[in-house]
């Protein structure tokens, strides 16, 4: 079962991308195919303004999750027990 419902997002990606996909030919039949493209252009224009700053924000958000991944989080017994012996070779001057 639970081979099954990690399967599931996948085959239901799948199906969404073959819906909007058989969509754009159905507009396209009935002759919007001028339109899909000019919004095709201005997408792929965001798309590019948009990716140079998402490595930014990208490479961001990669820093504050290793340093909250350092943090003792909610008062684990055993994440106060590395805290304390970190600070406890701090003032030794370990480190």
């Amino acid at each position: 079962m639970n081979g099954f419902l990690g399967f599931l997002p996948l085959l239901l990606m799948l199906i969404f991308g073959i819906a909007l996909w058989a969509l754009g030919q159905f507009l396209r039949r009935r002759g919007w195919g001028e339109r899909l493209d000019f919004i095709d252009t201005r997408l792929r224009k965001a798309q590019a303004i948009i990716g140079r700053f998402s490595a930014i924000l990208g490479l961001a958000w990669l820093g504050a999750g290793s340093a909250l991944s350092h943090t003792p989080l909610l008062g684990s017994k055993s994440s106060r027990k590395i805290l304390d012996t970190f600070k406890s070779q701090e003032k030794n001057g370990r480190y």
